[in-house]
């Protein structure tokens, strides 16, 4: 588990940049996961992302569609802050 103080720029739906605070990476079921802040929302949120190296060996954040891996990821990171 690693902590940072990073800033990290993503495009959402409609090509617009949006900034995250990078939380915390951690590392569940033999995969890296990254947990981002945005910086513009007033209410306390994060968004979970997989870690992973594209074909050109660049990391590269990806949403996760399944269920089980969230919640499987969501109980890592509670267990770990608490």
């Amino acid at each position: 588990m690693e902590n940072f103080d990073e800033i990290i720029t993503l495009l959402d739906e409609e090509g617009n940049e949006v900034e995250f605070e990078l939380v915390m990476s951690l590392e569940a079921n033999d995969n890296v996961y990254a947990i981002l802040a945005p910086l513009d929302e007033e209410e306390d949120s994060a968004y979970i992302f997989r870690m992973e190296d594209d074909e050109d060996g660049e990391m590269v954040l990806e949403a996760i569609d399944n269920e089980e891996e969230y919640e499987m990821v969501v109980a890592v990171y509670e267990t770990l802050i608490n």
